[in-house]
């Protein structure tokens, strides 16, 4: 199914456009430090006095409006769609951490 469905291919593709879009947020807003990524597993660091207290009030954002993920060292976004994910759906998720990111962490 992974070799039929061409996943590999489709996880490179869209982790490439997804860790370019990471990082247009990255130079939008100073709150955010870097984004990383390989394949479809992203990480963005977030900044600021209280990386930690904001990342967790970013996260709750994004709950509030549909969109969960993990944090990972405290203050690290950590998203990891399915490989089959629609690709409406991750703008819709990209769309939602933004406004999240810009309500919250400031621009």
């Amino acid at each position: 199914m992974i070799a039929e469905e061409r996943l590999c291919e489709r996880a490179r593709d869209l982790g490439r456009e997804g860790l370019t879009r990471l990082a247009a947020m990255v130079e939008r807003h100073a709150i955010l430090v870097e984004a990383r990524g390989l394949g479809l597993y992203w990480g963005l660091e977030i900044g600021g006095p209280e990386p930690d207290r904001t990342a967790e009030r970013i996260l709750y954002a994004c709950l509030e409006r549909g969109l969960s993920f993990k944090l990972g060292g405290g203050h690290v976004v950590t998203l990891c769609p399915p490989l089959t994910i629609a690709r409406a759906e991750l703008d819709q998720a990209f769309d939602i951490l933004e406004e999240a990111v810009a309500t919250l962490g400031g621009s």
